[in-house]
């Protein structure tokens, strides 16, 4: 589910200037999500920590508390 928002820098009918459009990707948990669309989004990596650019078409997303789930089953074995 995407909720997509469009903030304005006036409260006016007719605004002059630059547009922020801010996407919220909504994943319910044990939900997982594949994005359809390519986006060029900030991320931050889950193993060090670094954030980077990337670009994130066909990424399956999950909450944090089901990614670190899954980590622990993985490195369990």
């Amino acid at each position: 589910m995407f909720l997509t928002a469009t903030l304005s820098g006036s409260l006016g009918c007719i605004s002059i200037g630059p547009t922020t459009e801010v996407r919220y990707i909504i994943v319910h948990p044990g939900k997982p999500a594949q994005i359809l669309e390519n986006e060029k989004l900030k991320i931050r990596q889950l193993e060090d920590d670094n954030v980077v650019e990337q670009d994130i078409g066909g990424w399956i997303v999950m909450p944090l508390d089901h990614w670190k789930y899954i980590e622990k089953k993985l490195t369990s074995q």
